[in-house]
């Protein structure tokens, strides 16, 4: 339902749930409006309308990038650090657990920072 043109959402408790969850703050949809009160003040009328920003948005669209598909393999782990040259490359192209997701340019980061951690400390 709706009040004074702010959203609201309207919960359910599920006893099997219960433990799982947080109890739902009341408060989150008054936040939400002032939070959204603040980012109209801030971004109108030179970034965005504040018509738009309340506009129903349709979304999110999911879109994946022609990058997505490698014309070649994935680097190799021990390729993707070379001290000697201070350089070091981390993401889903290199090779590893997870590599080709998300997940895995993740991994890569911390990997990579792990290296360069060690290397220059």
């Amino acid at each position: 339902h709706s009040t004074s043109g702010m959203r609201t959402t309207t919960t359910y408790p599920c006893t099997p749930c219960t433990p799982l969850y947080p109890p739902v703050d009341p408060r989150g949809p008054l936040y939400l409006a002032s939070v959204l009160s603040v980012a109209e003040a801030r971004l109108s009328p030179q970034w965005i309308s504040a018509e738009h920003m309340r506009a129903p948005s349709w979304g999110p669209h999911l879109h994946r990038w022609g990058g997505a598909f490698p014309g070649s393999g994935m680097l190799d782990e021990s390729l993707a650090f070379v001290p000697s040259a201070r350089v070091a490359f981390c993401g889903d192209f290199v090779e590893g657990h997870r590599a080709g997701s998300v997940e895995g340019a993740y991994l890569s980061g911390l990997s990579t920072a792990a290296l360069l951690s060690k290397a220059l400390l």
